[in-house]
């Protein structure tokens, strides 16, 4: 009897203990995921028309998923750290930023804005307006519109005029006036000229004259 109660003892003692011989040790608790760092955020850029911008991101963590947005949108099929963005209208400009995501959350990068140079082409002749001495004047209440400015290295003077002011669509009696220091003056009357777009209060614009075509980006007033 002594010997039975002792063996019982015992027993309880070891349950008590939670001594089990073949039990396997817990997982350990996992680790926690950190959300990404940027350490690298887009910078901002100023392009011509036709010209592509790019961006890029940096974040530590992994792994690691990117989406890029344009004033707050998501861009489809954007989803890797750099992006191109070719820059064809007023309206591709704007402003750019990028989220970077992994298990622990999400961070944003910085804004990065994408802006037009004011430019003008005309045939062969390429020019960024943010070089020269130009100037933009109303001549009438019609909405007459005159866009002038001189270029410091051919010594030439342009004239570009036209009627309708600067609403998108097709305008009239456009004119293209080039003078050079000499005092010589070359006119063409332009067989066409639109306003393709309006946005922000610059415009864009296309003429053409026969064979010979060229692009106008309105400068920012004075």
């Amino acid at each position: 009897m002594k010997k039975f109660l002792y063996l019982t003892m015992c027993a309880l003692v070891l349950q008590t203990a939670g001594c089990k011989k073949d039990e396997p040790a817990p997982d350990p608790a996992p680790s926690k995921v950190e959300k990404p760092v940027i350490t690298a955020n887009p910078a901002s850029a100023e392009v011509v028309l036709g010209e592509t911008a790019t961006f890029s991101v940096a974040a530590t963590g992994s792994p690691l998923t990117y989406r890029w947005y344009k004033d707050g949108s998501p861009l489809s099929e954007a989803a890797a750290a750099n992006l191109s963005v070719k820059i064809g209208k007023l309206s591709d400009a704007g402003e750019f930023h990028c989220t970077v995501s992994n298990e622990g959350g999400s961070v944003a990068s910085e804004k990065a804005t994408v802006s037009v140079k004011s430019s003008f082409s005309w045939d062969n002749f390429k020019l960024s307006l943010g070089d020269v001495a130009w100037r933009v004047r109303t001549t009438s209440t019609s909405g007459n519109r005159e866009v002038e400015f001189y270029h410091p290295s051919s010594g030439q003077w342009y004239l570009l005029a036209w009627s309708g002011g600067v609403t998108t669509g097709v305008k009239n009696s456009a004119t293209l006036i080039v003078s050079s220091s000499g005092g010589n003056e070359d006119e063409t009357a332009l067989s066409a000229f639109e306003v393709v777009e309006n946005r922000n209060g610059r415009y864009h614009a296309q003429f053409r004259s026969g064979n010979v075509s060229g692009e106008l980006v309105r400068p920012v007033a004075p």
